[in-house]
């Protein structure tokens, strides 16, 4: 695997599914007879171009791409030695802890997604690394995949921060309004929804044998202002922009209620305070969660902003800012990464109720080792007797 021969690593894919195909085309000139628009070319058009300065060394040389290519090597092992784990643990110790609420049934659909997501990154990464043959079909599924599992996992946490804010404003009324069976018609409405929004990937991809590269996935030179230019607003805006925004204004409602229904509580009975305080503690947990996803996922939103208007129309021909932009990518990439492991540790320092089942879940053999020991023990002490 010639890194010369390559501006982008295969795990970019799954961080904006358009990003990595714009980068992959670079390079192929000969793709660019089929497509006529001028703002599809600019995007095929980038290392064979001439250097604004001729002396300045190929991209591959400079250190930012080779701390690029350190960072997507190595970032992958402590992600999913965080991710796995952690998303596992999320989910056995939510569907122990009783009552199983609709918020479990969220937390429980977002560490199933979390790691699906993780799991489709580092099959693809895997495949492409060896040079497996995927085909068009493995490549449209792999693409697909992966599209869907980030894009529903952000939606889930859109959709339990709502939830959270019925129940702040609501608190008479959410158990009425928010039930499991509407909860999981909701979460299936919006991955058909998903599904069908990404259905066009085993259209528009397919693989392609490159002379120096071999087989990689691409879009279909037909399909390339599609996928290339709209496709890529609306992967963004579904992906990033719309959760982000929404995940931001249910949280300043959230904490603008809370600091409402703090001044009630004084009016309220020992029993109603007591599930105040339980609601409260699940709210502090999921809203703790939704502000680290804002803060790591819009940080790959304007990125991607920042690499169409500036970054690449500005520096497509400068082989150092190709450099630093790959470096740049791969650390916005890991912090969008680590927002599909990280969520249980939130969970584990923010909630106390979710910390002290996990604590017991872990801690639950020891009683019976005490009592197993005690029974030894009193079965000699009386064997020795006789």
């Amino acid at each position: 695997m010639n890194i010369s021969n390559q501006t982008t690593t295969p795990s970019t894919l799954f961080n904006l599914t358009a990003l990595c195909l714009m980068t992959s085309l670079q390079g192929n000139s000969s793709d660019n007879n089929t497509v006529k628009n001028n703002d599809v070319n600019i995007w095929f058009d980038c290392k064979n171009k001439k250097l604004n300065n001729p002396s300045l060394k190929p991209f591959w040389e400079y250190g930012e791409f080779k701390a690029a290519k350190w960072f997507s090597k190595n970032s992958k092992f402590i992600v999913m030695c965080l991710g796995y784990p952690g998303n596992i643990a999320a989910i056995i110790t939510v569907c122990r802890m009783k009552p199983f609420t609709t918020s479990s049934l969220f937390m429980v659909m977002l560490a199933i997604m979390d790691t699906a997501t993780l799991l489709s990154k580092e099959v693809y990464y895997r495949l492409t690394f060896h040079d497996v043959r995927l085909y068009d079909f493995g490549c449209q599924t792999m693409l697909f995949l992966g599209a869907f599992t980030m894009q529903y996992a952000n939606w889930i946490l859109v959709l339990m921060t709502a939830e959270r804010f019925i129940a702040v404003r609501f608190p008479m009324k959410v158990q009425k309004i928010s039930t499991k069976t509407k909860v999981a018609i909701l979460l299936a409405v919006v991955a058909v929804i998903l599904i069908g929004l990404n259905a066009h990937l085993f259209v528009t991809i397919y693989e392609k044998l490159y002379t120096r590269r071999g087989y990689v996935c691409t879009v279909k030179p037909e399909h390339a202002y599609f996928y290339l230019v709209e496709w890529y607003w609306v992967e963004n805006s579904v992906f990033g922009f719309i959760p982000c925004v929404a995940v931001f204004v249910l949280n300043i409602m959230i904490i603008v209620c809370i600091r409402i229904s703090i001044k009630k509580q004084k009016d309220l009975t020992a029993v109603d305070q007591n599930k105040s305080k339980q609601q409260m503690q699940i709210t502090v947990m999921l809203v703790t969660v939704s502000v680290i996803f804002v803060i790591l996922t819009m940080s790959n939103t304007i990125f991607l902003l920042y690499f169409v208007y500036i970054g690449y129309y500005q520096h497509r021909s400068d082989h150092y800012h190709i450099a630093v932009l790959q470096l740049t990518s791969q650390l916005v990439f890991l912090l969008t990464d680590f927002n599909n492991a990280t969520n249980f540790y939130f969970y584990f320092l923010s909630g106390r109720r979710f910390r002290k089942h996990f604590i017991q879940m872990i801690c639950c053999c020891c009683p019976k080792r005490k009592s197993r020991e005690t029974t030894e023990t009193s079965v000699y002490s009386k064997s020795t007797r006789y």
